[in-house]
């Protein structure tokens, strides 16, 4: 996974980090965890990223989860961590993630989770919504065309971007220096597409990042608000599916809420795309003290 990277810790500026590992028949499962720059004894995995969490090793089994949790502990204790936050992977990454989900949730750790999208892109024909199927076929009919951009242009990309969160009234959550950054540094995990048109106008771009290679993570999309007739960010989806159906098992289309509060425009237009809803959770655990030890 891409957001365990040392490499991408360095570009992203998260510090202090520390690695729980567990090992099975050779393999290794592990979790990331980053020192809070203020307060030492809170850990998490990962500040800075959509999600981190425990990266599992194909050998690992259902049978193993309880004692991963005990050795999780033991491993906080160890480091006087008192208070972990570990951002979960989607369910689709792993098939011990629902296990291992009640597993935490019956070892004092605290649930929470956000409404998640993804598109399997390997399971048969993606069943879009016809009004979709009517924005995209008029997209191809003015001649627009779908294009996976150079690095090069990161700059021009983050600065369309950024535009196009100003007209919803948001700001980017990435600089355009840290952007440029990580597309040059990371060509094989960073990639963009846009949509424009036969003038070579952006009308819509998104950052593709393969978190492995499995799953790609959609980041950033964003339209010009003057091309909203056209809906070429639903062209630009489509595309990427037809694009990356050959390399990929999964587009995860990230949350659509914001602190468990549904954002019902967003969830209708991945749904309308294709989009499978799930949950992402985050655990959150506070190990108790006594006599001034952790226990």
């Amino acid at each position: 996974m891409i957001f365990n990277k040392s490499s991408f810790h360095r570009i992203n500026g998260i510090l202090n980090t520390l690695e729980f590992e567990w090992k099975r028949d050779g393999q290794i499962s592990k979790i990331v965890f980053s020192r809070a720059e203020n307060n030492a004894a809170l850990a998490i995995s990962l500040p800075m990223t959509p999600y981190a969490g425990v990266e599992f090793a194909n050998t690992f089994i259902q049978e193993d989860i309880s004692f991963f949790v005990e050795s999780l502990k033991d491993f906080l204790r160890a480091e006087n961590i008192s208070e972990c936050i570990i951002k979960q992977a989607p369910d689709f990454f792993h098939p011990a993630s629902l296990p291992l989900r009640e597993a935490f949730s019956t070892n004092e750790f605290q649930l929470s989770s956000e409404i998640n999208h993804h598109v399997l892109l390997k399971d048969g024909e993606i069943i879009l919504d016809p009004m979709q199927k009517r924005r995209i076929r008029k997209c191809k009919e003015s001649g627009f065309s779908f294009v996976q951009e150079s690095p090069h242009v990161a700059i021009e990309i983050h600065e369309f971007l950024s535009r196009c969160r100003d007209q919803q009234g948001l700001v980017i959550n990435i600089d355009a220096v840290k952007f440029n950054n990580l597309v040059n540094n990371f060509p094989d995990h960073y990639n963009m597409y846009t949509v424009r048109d036969e003038h070579g106008q952006i009308m819509a771009a998104l950052v593709t990042i393969e978190v492995n290679e499995h799953v790609i993570y959609s980041y950033l999309p964003g339209f010009d608000r003057q091309f909203s007739s056209y809906s070429p960010l639903s062209f630009l989806f489509s595309e990427l599916y037809r694009f990356s159906a050959d390399r990929y098992k999964v587009i995860d289309l990230g949350i659509s809420s914001i602190h468990g509060k549904p954002q019902f425009s967003l969830i209708q237009f991945k749904e309308r795309m294709g989009g499978i809803r799930t949950d992402r959770y985050s655990f959150h655990l506070s190990l108790r003290t006594k006599g001034g030890l952790l226990y």
